[in-house]
């Protein structure tokens, strides 16, 4: 059930200032694999109090706010982590977008750390009182890339490591094609299943002790190319002297007071600030050639997303910035007849806007719908000396999809 525009907002809040390391740091660090509905007891009751043992983690906190890029963030970052922790629910089971983060680990053969919300069997006879056919997810033919990248990674798997367990023609099997429509319809708990009782994972309960559940994850990294995951800064060392957990642990409480202390006083360089400040440049753009109260009037936020209200409760557009390199303009509407009117009125729209858009790319079950342009090429969207660049792109961009809602009708 997706959640309410109150939980949303409590949601985004609660962690807005969550800790986040990526690829681009060059340290150890785990993926967390979760379903976006979990997000609460996985963050409230696991994840902030590993991050207050020093874990350091990436995790996927953009939610609604998605188009393609987050393949590409999703992979790469697979790649460079130490270990994947996977938080397995009933609602894990179903998601295709889970599915594709297991098994992108599993291709980089990556150490899997499950941790079930209960017992496995129970979880999975739970699932047995459920209509599978009617979830089975829905693909349709905007989302075709999650498609291609979900059919890869299995196929992948199926030659490689799998074949002794899976029988050939799987995609016959799990996958069914509705081409006249363009529709795909995937049996993603049956995937589940043969990787969960086939792959010989090592299963941990969700109630695990935390020093337990810390040694999993410290002996699932231990070979990587970063197998230092865990770490705090000691007040005695300089930014880069880092000791591990296991050397800092009758002093936790201490230097993570000093480890906070230091992130107020000295200039922040997380990726939460780098995106408000970027926020803050384009604010500053937009009144420097006299558009700020058109298109940049809201506050900068420490987000991946800048709002741009229409002056409709309809829709909005919305600029997002993922990773450091992808930069989006898109349509963004919660109304539920709104989507399928702008559906209708699809070629119009692109015509005018110049440039073909992506529709529909929301995750499953949400409310939430975008129509998306993604800038062709890869920037560098940190870089002070680039932006300028971007946010005459930016503008330009906002004017043709401000052009295009105006001659269809949508604004005034």
């Amino acid at each position: 059930m997706p959640l309410t525009d109150r939980q949303i907002k409590n949601r985004d809040k609660r962690l807005q200032n969550l800790s986040i390391t990526t690829y681009e740091e060059k340290k150890g660090y785990v993926f967390v694999s979760y379903k976006s509905d979990n997000w609460k007891v996985v963050f409230e009751k696991k994840i902030f109090e590993l991050q207050e043992h020093g874990l350091r983690i990436y995790s996927d906190k953009d939610f609604d706010n998605t188009n393609s890029c987050w393949l590409e963030d999703m992979e790469i970052n697979i790649k460079h982590a130490s270990a994947f922790l996977m938080f397995i629910s009933p609602e894990y089971l179903k998601s295709s977008a889970t599915l594709i983060e297991l098994l992108t680990a599993i291709e980089q053969e990556k150490e899997i750390i499950p941790i079930y919300f209960k017992n496995k069997n129970d979880l999975f006879k739970e699932l047995l009182n459920v209509d599978l056919e009617k979830e089975r997810v829905k693909i349709g033919i905007s989302e075709e890339l999650e498609l291609k990248r979900l059919m890869k990674s299995v196929n992948s798997r199926c030659s490689q490591i799998m074949e002794k367990h899976w029988n050939e023609g799987l995609w016959e099997k799990y996958i069914d094609k509705i081409s006249s429509k363009k529709f795909y319809t995937v049996n993603i708990v049956e995937i589940f299943k043969k990787l969960l009782f086939e792959s010989g994972f090592k299963d941990n309960l969700f109630d695990k002790n935390i020093n337990s559940l810390i040694e999993t994850i410290k002996d699932a990294s231990k070979n990587a190319e970063y197998p230092e995951v865990f770490e705090i800064t000691s007040k005695n060392n300089s930014q880069d002297d880092k000791i591990t957990f296991s050397e800092a642990q009758t002093t936790l409480k201490k230097e993570i007071l000093l480890e906070n202390l230091e992130k107020k006083i000295a200039p922040a360089n997380d990726l939460p600030t780098k995106q408000q400040n970027f926020w803050k440049s384009f604010i500053n753009y937009c009144e420097q050639i006299n558009r700020k109260e058109e298109i940049a009037s809201q506050n900068p936020y420490k987000a991946n997303w800048y709002k741009v209200p229409l002056g409709t409760s309809n829709l909005h557009i919305e600029f997002t910035i993922t990773s450091g390199n992808c930069l989006s303009i898109l349509i963004y509407t919660d109304k539920e007849d709104t989507f399928p009117r702008l559906q209708t009125k699809r070629e119009e729209i692109e015509t005018i806007f110049g440039k073909e858009l992506e529709w529909n790319l929301s995750k499953e079950g949400s409310k939430l719908k975008r129509i998306i342009y993604k800038k062709p090429e890869r920037v560098d969207i940190f870089n002070p000396d680039k932006q300028e660049e971007l946010f005459a792109w930016m503008v330009e961009q906002f004017d043709a999809m401000k052009r295009a809602l105006s001659s269809v009708g949508e604004i005034g």
